[in-house]
């Protein structure tokens, strides 16, 4: 992997590290929609490579012995680390197995597009009326796709976090508008 590929990676995983529940729940679900692009074969290289005792996860250690490779191009501290390895785990298990380590590295701006979202939204919005109601997304997160496990605490949080207008439901603009705001996220680099 290329100095370039191995930046890009690091900004990834730090933009990663400040979504919501909400925006890397749809991360996780988009990755998973395009488990057939090129762009995967590098992230998969890596993370077999990363995944030293082949059990499919990477394990705290594991995450950091191999984000010490990158240092040198990213300002990553050991906190930054736990952060990532938090924030990416979205089954709460301690690990980062591949479908999730994909949702957060994978390049967000060719993972946010309109025709990915537009797909994405339709798995959530079930009755096709074009909104997601709580419950849809419940269905969604809870039914296991994502592993959300938290409770009705975050649910409410998500709820209000991207029904702007609050009318009990999410439109595809609110939905559109809370996954785009991932791509303006600030990423500093240290100067190599």
């Amino acid at each position: 992997m290329s100095r370039d590929q191995q930046r890009d990676l690091s900004q990834n995983l730090h933009k990663f590290t400040q979504t919501t529940s909400f925006q890397s729940g749809v991360c996780s679900i988009l990755a998973n929609l395009m488990t057939k692009t090129a762009d995967l074969k590098d992230l998969h290289k890596m993370f077999m490579q990363w995944d030293k005792d082949n059990n499919g996860e990477l394990s705290l250690d594991e995450l950091k012995e191999n984000m010490n490779e990158i240092k040198d191009l990213f300002n990553l501290e050991e906190s930054d680390v736990l952060a990532m390895m938090k924030k990416a785990d979205s089954n709460g298990d301690g690990n980062v197995d591949y479908s999730e380590f994909i949702a957060a590295a994978f390049d967000k701006v060719k993972l946010i597009t309109e025709p990915n979202l537009k797909a994405a939204f339709k798995i959530f919005d079930a009755d096709g009326d074009g909104s997601i109601s709580p419950q849809e997304l419940k269905n969604v997160f809870g039914g296991g796709t994502v592993g959300f496990e938290q409770g009705e605490k975050v649910w409410n949080e998500i709820m209000s976090e991207v029904d702007t207008d609050r009318d009990g439901v999410i439109s595809y603009d609110e939905f559109k508008s809370a996954m785009f705001e991932i791509l303006t996220k600030q990423v500093t680099f240290t100067s190599s």
